[in-house]
Parts: structure tokens; sequence; C-alpha cells
């Protein structure tokens, strides 16, 4: 899969207008950032899972993320039992107990993770590129603020593309790379990074004479769009929901932290 993020579908989540699923994103991040529950954290990853298949999101793009935070994921999953302490222990690491609450917190933490991901992502494959950027500018981000991050999300899958084309051309060139030899190792990428270093340079300077050529930076009072967005009743209806969600979650979760029953021990 390449870093082009979006996908093109009519569904619930598409229609909605870039500012209400930014709202969502945020709402979900932050959600995810509060909990610390293990059933939560679960129940909440499960969620936007199915809010995401619901939105006819391809099982591909769920597997590209949940490889993506893989390594992150298992540290974490391996580390924070040496660090975080309680319930009966298994075993010990040295002087260190190894206990099952710690354990399951660390697998909460890597749910935890992959939530983060997934709710970012929610706003990444639903939203085109540029009204994600409208977005950010209506909201009243700087224009060049907005331009730059435009700049940032579709130039992604154009370098992902090069380094793979890249690569696979000093392959088919004969390039060895050893295996073992760590410092051999990164001397034969030199071919791979200097030919990323050429395009990187060559389409930096496009870049500036395509803005140049549309007068980037004159000032204008009006800027106009070629295409622009409005909020309808669907989408006051969704920050209405999204509202109440959240306010019964920090109500619940939050002030009075409710837990789920531990049935581990």
């Amino acid at each position: 899969m390449t870093l082009d993020f979006y996908v093109k579908r009519d569904s619930w989540m598409h229609r909605l207008d870039p500012r209400v699923k930014l709202v969502l994103a945020v709402v979900l991040m932050v959600a995810a950032m509060l909990v610390r529950d293990f059933w939560l954290n679960l129940f909440l990853l499960v969620g936007m899972l199915l809010m995401l298949a619901s939105a006819q999101i391809p099982a591909n793009r769920f597997q590209w993320v949940f490889k993506l935070t893989v390594p992150v994921t298992i540290m974490i999953v391996i580390l924070w039992p040496f660090f975080y302490h309680s319930g009966p222990c298994f075993f010990y690491v040295g002087p260190l107990p190894i206990t099952l609450g710690g354990l399951i917190d660390g697998v909460a933490m890597a749910f935890r993770i992959i939530s983060l991901c997934f709710a970012c992502c929610s706003l990444l494959f639903a939203t085109d590129q540029a009204k994600i950027v409208r977005a950010c500018v209506k909201l009243g981000m700087p224009y060049k603020y907005g331009l730059t991050l435009a700049i940032a999300l579709r130039y992604l899958p154009v370098f992902f593309g090069i380094i793979t084309m890249v690569t696979e051309a000093q392959y088919a060139r004969g390039l060895d790379i050893p295996k073992k030899n760590i410092l051999k190792k990164l001397k034969s990428y030199m071919p791979i990074l200097t030919a990323m270093l050429i395009a990187g340079l060559r389409n930096s300077d496009n870049m500036s004479n395509a803005l140049e050529t549309r007068a980037f930076g004159a000032s204008v009072e009006n800027r106009t769009y070629y295409s622009d967005f409005s909020m309808h009743s669907r989408d006051w209806i969704a920050i209405a929901i999204i509202a109440i969600g959240m306010a019964v979650f920090t109500y619940f979760f939050v002030i009075l932290d409710v837990r789920l029953p531990n049935i581990f021990w």
C-alpha cells in the first residue's frame, strides 16, 4: 500500500463536513488518551474499527495501520511490566517482579496506541487532503500554514513512491546490501540516498516555480477557492451526537472514574 490515505467512497462519513470529521478525530484521540482501563481501551478500539468498516474503508487500510503499529506495541507490551506492578506475580527478572496487572496494563497501553492511530486515520481515510486543509483554514489556520500542511500531505505518497522506485532500480542494477555488517550496510544505502536527494531537490524547485507562477504570497483580501463546503443539518446532528457522547464519557469514566469489573484476578 502507498501512503495515499484517502479512500474515495460514498458513505455517511465521507458525506460529513470535513470540520465535523476533524472534531471527531480530535475527540477520539482525547478519549483514547484519557482511558486506562483494559476493557475500555479494547471497546474503544473495536468501536473505531466498526465505525471505519461502516464507512466502507477497505481491509488493506486496517492491515496497514496494524502493521505500522506492531513494533511500538510489541515494545510496550514487553517493557511495561518492568515498570508497573499489580496483581499476582508470575516470575522475577532479576530483582524486578513481572505481574499479571503489569502485563494487562501493557496490553491496554498497546490498544491505546493503536486507537490513537485509527483516530487520526479516521480523518485521513475519509477526507480528501485538500478538504482537510480547507477545513483547517476555515477554522482559523493562516492560509500559508494550510498550504504547508497540504504540501506535506501531498508529497508523503510522492516521496514514498520515489523511495520504492529508486530502491527497486538500484536492486536491478545489482546493488548488494550486506545483512550483518552495519557500517557496510549503511554505506550501501548511499546510492539510494543520493538519488533521493536529487529527486527531492528537483521536486522542491518545481514546487517553488509553481507557487511563484500562481502568485503565492500576494496580498489578497478575499481569497477564492476552487471547491468549498458548508455545514448541513446532518453535520449539526453529528456535532450534537459527538458532544453528548464526549460529555457522557467524561462524566462516567473521567470524573466518576467508573471501571469495568476486573475478571483477571
